[in-house]
């Protein structure tokens, strides 16, 4: 080194010991440049700059990273509250459903009732067994005519009608005996039932609760779907919330179920409309109808012995005869009350229609749930940010229906046989119906077996099920099934705050803000 540089060094480090600097003429011109090309020489340094980028890269990362866990959260929220939309609608049109066929089976309930009481009317009455005396006298009568013939068919046959008749006798005094002391206990709850109305009764508070249980439904379905594994609610968020809306944008439950229930249901007793004549005519042949079929399946099983083993008595058949003039007056009795409720549009102007016209007859039984949920909150909110305000909403729609007949494979034997009877019915009163064991036990048989035909040939169709397809309130396959959401109040039912009446407090739902969007930009936007 030379000893100018040594002096420039040592000048420097003088001042730096607190030493005055020496002068810039002392300087020597070596040390100004190379001073002077510091500042170019740091422009092409590259140590160090590794750290420089590595920190905009962690800034790119963490904001990547930050956009996709904030997109991840929307993508999770979107479908847990589809699913909880969907179930939420599935189970409050279950609960509709099961209210149609509570009503249906009521309505059975009831014409049941009418034929049993007219059956305990006849055994308390005896008004058969009345008659049967004179008749058996009279072959008693013609008995010795009998004896007397030259035929020995005939001569037995004169002989053994008085003991024939006083089996019967027996028999009519022992059944008449045994029906009486049952319409002793049965026949006054029967007549309590009718004369209180407790099965219409029972329905009208069924038609009445369907709405709250199926807004009690889809809300505790709702509920659900926010829980964590741990089977916690998030704190910061709160359940969801579920409501079910008409698809004219009338809430369930809300004041329009005094005039339009939710159940598309008429009761003729208390309809006050220009078509309360033809309900109340229609519910008179249901119930009618109904009481016949029931009083003729309790005849056929309670009589049966007398329709095979007495005959002479003619019992069976005046026991019919009366039973049904007691059901005829006991119908008569209860002209407007005690009827069946029927739905409010039976689809007579839709006979032989397609399932498309009985959907859009039925279009009132579809049912829109909306779902509501705090929004998640952002990671990073300063650098993203929700674009809506408000909770998060989503929505599904379903309908109550009866499904139609499925297609199904059965086994049909060209041989014509048949197995041995399950028993050998005896007939008894209503509830106390005895039947022998069958007289011999039917071979086992392999399930996983086709059944062979006598004449060895298999024979397999394709039929439908033989169910009930009609849409009344005497079928009870009423089902739910979701479909596409396209209520024509969608809109509307989204911008209205759900009033909550059924679920207890009020729940706190913030809207959100759509805009000026139309009916057809949601149509649009809806992918349901």
């Amino acid at each position: 080194m030379s000893n100018s540089s040594s002096n420039a060094e040592c000048g420097i480090r003088n001042a730096e010991a607190g030493n005055a600097l020496p002068s810039v003429s002392r300087i020597p011109h070596s040390a100004i440049r190379i001073c002077l090309s510091l500042p170019r020489q740091l422009h092409n340094d590259e140590r160090g700059t590794i750290s420089i980028v590595s920190v905009f890269a962690f800034l790119l990362l963490a904001m990547l990273l930050g956009m996709v866990m904030n997109v991840g959260r929307q993508v999770d929220n979107k479908v847990r509250m589809q699913n909880a939309a969907d179930a939420a609608a599935y189970s409050g049109s279950i609960v509709v459903a099961r209210g149609m066929n509570d009503l249906a089976f009521t309505n059975h309930l009831l014409a049941d009732v009418f034929a049993l009481t007219a059956f305990m009317r006849e055994a308390r009455d005896r008004h058969s067994e009345q008659l049967t005396p004179e008749i058996l006298a009279k072959w008693d009568e013609v008995a010795p005519t009998f004896q007397s013939a030259q035929f020995q068919r005939f001569s037995d046959l004169g002989r053994a009608i008085p003991n024939k008749t006083r089996q019967e006798r027996e028999m009519v005094l022992a059944y008449s005996e045994w029906a009486a002391a049952t319409s002793e206990v049965v026949l006054p709850t029967m007549e309590e039932i009718l004369a209180n109305e407790l099965i219409p009764q029972y329905q009208r508070a069924l038609v009445a609760a369907t709405p709250q249980l199926a807004q009690l439904a889809a809300d505790e379905t709702a509920r659900r779907h926010s829980l964590r594994r741990d089977g916690q609610i998030v704190p910061d968020r709160g359940p969801m919330h579920a409501f079910l809306w008409r698809t004219n944008g009338a809430a369930v439950g809300g004041e329009q179920e005094q005039f339009n229930p939710t159940l598309p249901v008429v009761d003729p007793a208390f309809e006050t409309s220009a078509d309360a004549d033809d309900f109340r005519q229609t519910a008179r042949q249901q119930r009618q109808s109904l009481a016949r079929t029931y009083l003729n399946q309790r005849n056929n099983e309670a009589i049966t012995a007398f329709r095979s083993l007495g005959k002479m008595s003619q019992f069976a058949v005046l026991w019919d005869g009366f039973t049904k003039g007691q059901l005829e007056q006991l119908l008569d009795e209860y002209p407007d009350s005690n009827l069946p409720h029927v739905i409010r549009r039976d689809g007579r102007e839709f006979a032989g229609a397609g399932s498309s016209q009985r959907n859009r007859m039925l279009e009132e039984l579809m049912l829109v749930a909306v779902v509501y949920w705090k929004p998640a909150e952002s990671f990073a909110p300063g650098v993203f940010r929700s674009p809506i305000e408000g909770d998060y909403v989503t929505f599904a729609q379903a309908q109550t229906f009866i499904p139609a007949a499925k297609l199904i494979r059965v086994f049909e034997g060209r041989g014509g046989g048949g197995g041995a009877p399950s028993g050998i019915p005896i007939g008894g009163v209503p509830g106390e119906y005895v039947e022998l064991p069958p007289q011999a036990d039917p071979p086992a048989q392999n399930p996983m077996e086709t059944p062979p035909t006598d004449d060895g040939e298999l024979e397999w169709t394709v039929v439908r099920e033989s169910v009930p397809t009609s849409w009344d309130i005497l079928n009870q396959r009423w089902n739910a099934r979701l479909v596409p959401a396209t209520a024509p109040g969608l809109l509307a039912i989204l911008q209205s705050e759900p009033p909550y009446f059924a679920l207890g407090d009020p729940v706190d739902v913030q809207l959100p803000d759509l805009g000026d969007i139309s009916d057809d930009d949601l149509n649009y936007l809806n992918h349901h």
